[in-house]
């Protein structure tokens, strides 16, 4: 690289007798890159008894220096554009800047704004100086993920949010995000989850929607209520019974497919156990039929059918016969 000449490193000619040593190139001057010609010229103080003045010649190569050319590190979010890459260059010397460059070294990388969330070399080529070469050191572009916030989430809504046996699937929706982590759980009273799964029976959720990928941090919630669907129950006309028949089932049935319970009015008349009345004496009596519901269910209305107990004298009674 570039050399300035100096008294100690270079100029160090000698002479055998007293004289004056004079150089060319002069001390402080800078070499160039290339061979390089030292002149000594010796003047003996003496002139009379000795040669003077005499002149030596030396050769002197000054390399190229070595210039290091790194990429400094860059940082942006996901879906921007890249930032403007710099080349930092150090090892100047002789107060020589980027100015003594024909051209400088520039940084590239490969990442576009679709790139993932990552890291990415960036790296250094080209350059030229007469009194350099390039040493290039890569650096790394950082790639973060892009911030959400929720009010840029769509919501897809179940068509029924009344409870009929079915997940109740809820999708999210946002510019640039292809894929989504579902977590449900519930909420108030109701206990679910968190699962992956989504919910099909009666209650009250909260959705969460988080982007896949690692390309956008946030997330985005979303609540909603499964109500409980409604039942009925079919409940048939009862024959008239007479005091020493033996016990029957009762046969109600729950459009749920829940179980039915009974009630009488009268115990005196007739007792209901399970799904079985007794009869107790003469007389009528109300049986009603009910289902109180669940989580999936609201409370059925309550059906009532008339029980007609008859004592052995009394009227005769009809009955379907099959």
């Amino acid at each position: 690289f570039p050399v300035t000449i100096t008294q100690v490193a270079q100029l160090n000619a000698t002479g055998s007798v007293a004289g004056a040593m004079a150089y060319s190139p002069t001390n402080g001057t800078v070499l160039n890159v290339g061979t390089n010609t030292l002149t000594a010229v010796f003047t003996a103080d003496d002139p009379t008894n000795y040669v003077s003045p005499v002149t030596n010649t030396v050769s002197l190569v000054v390399n190229r220096g070595v210039l290091l050319a790194r990429a400094e590190d860059k940082t942006r979010i996901f879906g921007e554009t890249n930032p403007p890459l710099t080349v930092q260059l150090t090892g100047f010397v002789n107060g020589e800047t980027n100015t003594s460059l024909s051209q400088a070294p520039t940084a590239s990388v490969t990442a576009t704004p679709s790139s993932p969330v990552g890291e990415y070399e960036i790296i250094v080529t080209g350059g030229s100086a007469d009194n350099y070469i390039f040493q290039y050191v890569p650096g790394k572009l950082t790639i973060t993920p892009a911030s959400l916030g929720s009010t840029a989430i769509s919501w897809s809504t179940p068509t029924n949010l009344t409870y009929d046996g079915n997940q109740k699937i809820f999708t999210a929706s946002a510019t640039g995000v292809t894929n989504w982590i579902y977590r449900y759980a519930g909420t108030n009273s109701t206990t679910y989850g968190p699962k992956d799964d989504a919910p099909s029976e009666g209650g009250d959720y909260v959705i969460t929607a988080t982007p896949g990928g690692g390309n956008y941090s946030g997330s985005g919630n979303r609540t909603f209520t499964i109500q409980r669907a409604s039942q009925i129950i079919l409940f048939g006309s009862l024959d008239n019974k007479l005091t020493a028949d033996e016990p029957f089932e009762l046969n109600a049935t729950a459009s749920s497919g829940l179980p039915v319970s009974y009630t009488s009015s009268n115990t005196n008349v007739a007792t209901v156990i399970g799904t079985t009345v007794t009869i107790v004496g003469p007389g009528m009596t109300e049986i009603s039929a009910d289902q109180s519901g669940n989580r999936n269910y609201q409370p059925a209305s309550t059906v009532q059918q008339n029980l007609t107990v008859l004592s052995p004298n009394s009227a005769p009674i009809y009955r379907d016969w099959e």
